[in-house]
């Protein structure tokens, strides 16, 4: 009888023996697939901040060249408003003169 409960203690040592080695050999795979995972996190990560550098410099880059076309503008529109101005005070001399003229 010690006999028949010697073999079944050591049968179920040896199945728990089993299990605890595929636990193990899981609980390894799953650190290297979280090693993996985590790996690829920081890879993704580092991707996303070089991206949003470059789209901010993108940016950056695009608004200097609208604030530079928005300066000339400001330019070429004060430049045709004195423009206009010069043509309406020689309007204005070329009608005093006329009237000047037909007075005479």
């Amino acid at each position: 009888m010690v006999e028949g409960m010697k073999s079944g203690v050591e049968a179920e040592l040896e199945a728990t023996n089993a299990q605890k080695y595929v636990s193990e050999s899981q609980l390894k795979a799953a650190e290297l697939e979280l090693q993996t995972l985590l790996s690829k996190v920081d890879s993704l990560q580092e991707e996303l901040c070089k991206e949003k550098d470059l789209h901010q410099k993108t940016a950056d880059k695009e608004m200097a060249i609208a604030a530079s076309r928005f300066a000339k503008c400001q330019k070429t529109i004060a430049s045709i408003s004195w423009q206009f101005k010069s043509l309406a005070v020689m309007d204005d001399f070329w009608v005093d003169s006329n009237e000047s003229l037909q007075i005479q």
